[in-house]
């Protein structure tokens, strides 16, 4: 069966295939040679009135490359052949400035495959599945400042994430793509806070809105955005966000039964289940779809076990840190009251840690998160709320003081209603992703107690289900783990 699009621009790796999925049609195109706007696209760049042949299963476009590959840019595409086909407002030139300004010199994978998609057609919508550190960040605030209007002073792209760190972390990201516009933004969170000096913050005539889906609902509730000109939502951590105990999902899908008919829907995330995938097609008929395996997405960190009974474990980290000499550490635990203790801890053996959990007040949390950034203190005790997006330059290992698990309410075994424990492999996929970013090496550490195996048939769970190489390692080679980075 064969289908014709025109106009429609897929970038493609290098000796790999592209997938979309449209509607319900999977389609698969191959590269070849096209010509626009007075230059030769690469031979792995597909465009208009391309033929595409369907088939019957999910091919991701990873196959036939190294794994790291992904995370490399692509030969022959720089930002300017990038972005001119699309640039009818002339702004190119001051977004390629701004990238230059920040040192990055060539477009990554995911950003030549999401900005053509995004920007070829404003019905496009998407699902972008790409590994953590692989730019998916700069890729869609690209497309978000290519096509605002610089004559509509109202909000034209609101950005939803899942926690108030990443939306600012975003908002940061934005205002130096932004550097050479000086556009204004508004920003829903909950205690936002103080402007910076210099910064186009305010809420009058601002272009775009970040946020987390229920500040944002409260706000246009009370008349703070005027969402009569919005024409793109770009949801991160969308997978996250659509979690059936997610406490913001009520909001998200009512910010897009409000704009799924007048606006671009683009969902980004690291993961996406098959519920939640299936989940985001009902708000639209056709949904563009990015994805590498999930084997791709922590390729350049190395995994490894370690066993030790469990009121040994802060020693162990400290064996661990005695020996390492890491730039800075995750050490992630699965509840609010852990983090304190295990900081606590760490500070009583002499390793200077912060911790972060949801419960901390806005204030103490823009402290730590700043302390960390800054290097003032290089350990972060975390719960999940800081697994997903959040990117601290130079953190090169991350440490599973607990595995992630998700606890399943009212499941019902032998007519008995029970909780259900099961290993949150997503979220250990996020966890390691806050190392290893940008192509760089990192090392994921997971402490399983000896006193049971319920710990070690996770790991394999894990390996299992990513094909990742998952490597037991004892005290005695932790100098060995560093050598082999």
């Amino acid at each position: 069966m064969i289908f014709a699009f025109s106009d429609l621009i897929v970038f493609l790796p290098q000796r790999a295939k592209q997938t979309v999925l449209t509607g319900q049609t999977l389609l698969m195109s191959e590269p070849s040679n096209t010509t626009q706007g007075g230059y030769t696209r690469p031979a792995f760049v597909h465009q208009g009135n391309a033929s595409f042949t369907e088939v019957n299963s999910l091919t991701t476009f990873t196959e036939g490359h190294e794994e790291t590959e992904a995370l490399q840019p692509i030969a022959d595409v720089d930002f300017h052949k990038l972005l001119e086909p699309f640039d009818k407002n002339d702004y190119a030139g001051k977004i390629i400035q701004a990238i230059f300004d920040l040192d990055m010199e060539a477009p990554s994978r995911v950003q030549c495959q999401v900005v053509p998609l995004l920007l070829d057609d404003a019905k496009n919508s998407l699902i972008a599945q790409a590994q953590s550190g692989s730019g998916k960040t700069l890729s869609f605030l690209v497309s978000a400042l290519m096509c605002l209007d610089k004559n509509v002073d109202k909000p034209q792209v609101i950005c939803l994430s899942n926690t108030r760190e990443l939306a600012m972390q975003t908002l940061e990201c934005f205002e130096a793509l932004n550097l050479y516009f000086n556009w204004k933004h508004h920003l829903s969170v909950k205690n936002p806070p103080q402007p910076k000096e210099g910064k186009n913050n305010g809420d009058k005539n601002a272009k775009i809105v970040f946020g987390t889906p229920a500040s944002v609902n409260f706000d246009i509730k009370g008349n703070k955005i005027d969402v009569s000109a919005i024409k793109m939502i770009i949801i991160d951590e969308a997978d996250e966000l659509l979690l059936p105990q997610a406490t913001q999902k009520r909001d998200l899908i009512t910010l897009l039964n409000m704009f799924k008919d007048k606006a671009q829907l683009a969902f980004f995330s690291a993961t996406f289940p098959p519920s939640i995938r299936e989940n985001i097609k009902t708000f639209k008929p056709n949904f563009l779809e990015i994805v590498i395996k999930r084997v791709e997405q922590v390729s350049t960190i190395k995994h490894f076990y370690t066993r030790c009974p469990r009121d040994d474990k802060v020693q162990l980290i400290c064996n661990m840190f005695d020996a390492l000499s890491f730039k800075k550490a995750f050490i992630f635990v699965n509840s609010k009251k852990n983090a304190p203790l295990v900081q606590s801890a760490l500070h009583n053996k002499g390793i200077k840690a912060e911790f972060f959990s949801s419960e901390l007040s806005a204030e103490k949390r823009d402290e730590t998160l700043s302390l960390f950034k800054t290097g003032e203190t290089d350990v972060i005790v975390a719960t999940n709320v800081l697994a997903r997006g959040i990117d601290v330059p130079d953190t090169t290992l991350v440490v599973n003081f607990e595995l992630p698990i998700i606890i399943i309410e009212n499941h019902k075994q032998e007519g008995i209603q029970k909780k259900l424990r099961r290993t949150d492999i997503d979220m250990y996929v996020h966890r390691a992703g806050r190392t290893g970013r940008f192509g760089k090496k990192g090392a994921c550490i997971s402490i399983i107690e000896s006193e049971h195996d319920y710990d070690l048939r996770r790991i394999e769970d894990i390996r299992k289900q990513t094909n990742l190489e998952i490597k037991e390692i004892v005290t005695s080679e932790f100098n060995k783990l560093e050598s082999s980075q």
